[in-house]
């Protein structure tokens, strides 16, 4: 159950009901409601409490089975950053308290004319991407790298990059591993 999870994330995290309550300006009583499964908590508390223990939203939600490791595509999970036109597949088992994957590994979809962020991104993650079909090109600094299918390429870590799909009418579409995972938790 939810709060049965939540509390586990919690406890793994080293923080006391206080402590979330403090970082939340939730009462204590309402998240030990929540963790008792005495309550259906909002989506905006979720929110804070996923953020505060530095977890994805989803994990609260997934009743994902960590002992089944196969992954159905009608069971993925969707992503979509704030203000990108790229969507995301996971196809990598999701992450539990229990079981912590060192790779996210994912299917993308990139509109025509379009790019995954307004500005370079960059994070402490290392990348591989690898397109199927359509054309990318992989902005590393100055430099800009087009892929084509079958093409692939290597992000290091901390390097700012931004993904363009320069197609007027083909949606471009591939696969990315990242290591260690990068898990969204915040919108806006």
């Amino acid at each position: 159950m939810l709060g049965e999870k939540m509390r586990n994330i919690r406890k793994s995290k080293k923080k006391t009901l206080s402590d979330v309550s403090k970082l939340t300006d939730l009462s204590i009583s309402y998240i030990s409601q929540i963790e008792r499964d005495a309550i259906e908590p909002s989506l905006s508390s979720l929110r804070k409490i996923a953020e505060v223990l530095d977890t994805p939203l989803y994990m609260f939600m997934d009743d994902n089975n960590t002992d089944d490791l196969v992954i159905r595509k009608e069971d993925r999970v969707m992503m979509k950053f704030p203000k990108s036109e790229m969507f995301y597949e996971i196809v990598s088992p999701m992450p539990t308290p229990e079981f912590t994957p060192s790779i996210l590994f994912v299917e993308f979809e990139l509109k025509p004319e379009s790019e995954d962020a307004k500005d370079y991104i960059y994070h402490a993650s290392e990348e591989i991407m690898v397109v199927t079909s359509g054309v990318v090109d992989v902005c590393m600094g100055e430099k800009i790298v087009r892929l084509n299918p079958g093409d692939s390429t290597f992000i290091k870590a901390n390097v700012p990059h931004k993904i363009i799909n320069p197609s007027k009418d083909t949606i471009a579409r591939g696969y990315g591993v990242i290591s260690p995972p990068i898990w969204p938790i915040k919108s806006k």
